[in-house]
């Protein structure tokens, strides 16, 4: 029985995610494991990020360089910014934020513009590589996509002071519960509204073309085509690397109740940032976008459950090769390691 969508509405070796009594474990390679990091040094564990001096000003001339991920411009930034339209949007930083507004940007470029979106080429990704799969084959790779953007994701939540101050079953529950909506921002990032095209590990896929040689009442065409609607959405937004950045912290901190006052300034921030464009609308428009994010998650967890499950049950009764989905993607979207 195919999942019912709501409506209206690499070469190196995958992480593994491992369900514990005492909190996360993530093995890559020889990487250690994963311990939530302490209160006062939200970065141990992550991956070498700048932080930035106690005298510095992001309005100062020291100011670390960014790029937004999808256009190439670089910014500096206490300074007007290049947006993927060109036009130029100062940046508001409220000073006493400054650190942490500057560590959650140097963690966005770190682990998901360098890491997606200005890595080489790899030939193991072709534009033409999601046509016309099976099935089985389609799942094979979407899920194997979205597990590298999970290992970026819990590399770039170290870099949030407040998640570490959460206990563990908090983190783990948020993580689980907010990665998919995370990740559509974040692969929106790399979609192209002229071309109409994906950045996949700098091959640049085009969607719509791939899209049509998917059945057209296919589950997974009809959860791809929202996806790619919100890619558009977003895109159109025109987002700075600090205010994609706000807006992921914002998704990952959703539905935490002991941080509401911490998220609220979140929002207040990205708020007076969107504001500077002169739309009074821009920001209600991308915060309502948070309902539509939480039923295709949901969605897209009941069309990877189904896959899971029959995966199992074909193997076990018809004897036919199983889809074989990352063990960190299944720990996160399936019941079966819940």
């Amino acid at each position: 029985m195919h999942c019912q969508l709501a409506q209206n509405s690499t070469s190196t070796p995958i992480p593994t995610f491992v369900p514990q009594s005492n909190g996360i474990h993530i093995s890559s390679g020889n990487t250690s494991p994963y311990a939530p990091p302490q209160p006062h040094h939200p970065l141990t564990g992550a991956a070498p990020i700048n932080w930035p001096t106690p005298q510095s000003s992001l309005g100062g001339a020291a100011a670390a360089n960014v790029s937004n991920g999808h256009n190439g411009y670089s910014l500096s930034q206490g300074a007007a910014v290049p947006s993927s339209s060109g036009l130029l949007t100062p940046h508001v930083l409220p000073n006493a934020e400054e650190t942490f507004i500057s560590t959650i940007l140097n963690s966005y470029e770190q682990n998901f513009v360098k890491q997606l979106f200005e890595r080489a080429f790899d030939e193991n990704f072709l534009p033409g590589m999601l046509m016309n799969l099976s099935r089985n084959d389609g799942w094979s790779v979407f899920s194997s996509i979205v597990t590298e953007v999970i290992h970026y994701i819990i590399e770039f939540v170290k870099s949030v002071p407040i998640f570490a101050e959460l206990r563990q079953e908090n983190q783990i529950n948020q993580l689980k519960r907010n990665t998919f909506e995370m990740c559509i921002v974040i692969m929106s990032c790399g979609y192209n509204r002229e071309q109409d095209t994906l950045n996949i590990d700098g091959a640049f896929i085009p969607v719509r073309q791939t899209l049509q040689t998917w059945p057209s009442e296919s589950v997974e065409r009809l959860l791809a085509n929202k996806i790619v609607e919100c890619f558009q959405e977003i895109s159109a937004f025109n987002l700075t690397p600090l205010e994609i950045s706000l807006f992921l912290v914002i998704i990952l901190m959703q539905s935490e109740e002991d941080q509401i006052p911490f998220t609220h300034k979140l929002e207040t921030t990205l708020h007076n940032n969107l504001m500077q464009r002169g739309n009074e609308t821009i920001y209600a428009r991308l915060i309502g976008m948070l309902p539509r994010f939480r039923i295709i998650s949901d969605d897209h967890c009941l069309c990877a459950d189904e896959v899971d499950d029959n995966s199992i049950v074909s193997t076990a009764v018809q004897g036919i090769s199983p889809v074989k989905l990352p063990d960190l993607y299944v720990s996160y979207f399936c019941k079966r390691l819940q």
